[in-house]
């Protein structure tokens, strides 16, 4: 029988609605006293030992492997970062391009953005919800000045700007996901605990 052979993978319908499945709940043991630290947590309920950057990085990465959802939304996440990088990098090329053509004032005006962009890169990787709606916003009034600045050159390069919009929209769209569900999470997961 084919079902019944050990070495041939089952066959799993990846885009099947994650409903009905029962998430298990994600935890990881403390280091100082063996008890269960969850996601979430700040500190262990245990010792009362602060949560680490690496494990709190552990228990993301374990929820994202046991729920496809909570997976797809970490790769979202990822492509909204990933698109304020880009938007910062066009940015300071174009501004680079502007002052080498002799017109500092666009330049000038094109490469504050750029900076912003950057500086929101960089802060999304603590903070990717509130760098992802202010990188949005910074590229929107970015694009605006440009229109004021610069308005012969304010579309150029427009299906690209569109598709920055749309990544740093999912981005944040995504980052909400994975709020709403941590909250979720949060509040079910263990029902008599302090």
């Amino acid at each position: 029988m084919v079902g019944d052979d050990p070495y041939v993978p089952p066959k799993v319908n990846l885009d099947a609605p994650s409903e009905s499945e029962a998430a298990p709940t994600v935890s990881i043991n403390c280091l100082s006293c063996a008890g269960l630290i969850y996601l979430g947590d700040a500190r262990c309920a245990g010792c009362r030992a602060p949560v680490s950057k690496d494990d709190r990085r552990a228990l993301q990465e374990r929820w994202a492997a046991s729920n496809r959802d909570v997976a797809r939304a970490v790769e979202s996440s990822y492509w909204g970062r990933a698109a304020i990088a880009l938007a910062a990098g066009l940015d300071a090329s174009r501004a680079a391009f502007l002052a080498f053509t002799a017109q500092e004032g666009a330049a000038a005006w094109t490469f504050a953005p750029a900076i912003l962009l950057f500086a929101c890169f960089v802060w999304s990787l603590r903070w990717p919800l509130a760098a992802g709606v202010t990188g949005l916003v910074v590229f929107c009034l970015g694009w605006i000045l440009q229109i004021v600045v610069t308005p012969t050159d304010a579309f150029s390069g427009l299906l690209l700007r569109i598709a920055i919009l749309l990544a740093l929209v999912g981005g944040v769209s995504a980052e909400m996901n994975m709020r709403r569900r941590k909250r979720g999470r949060r509040a079910t997961r263990r029902p008599n605990s302090l």
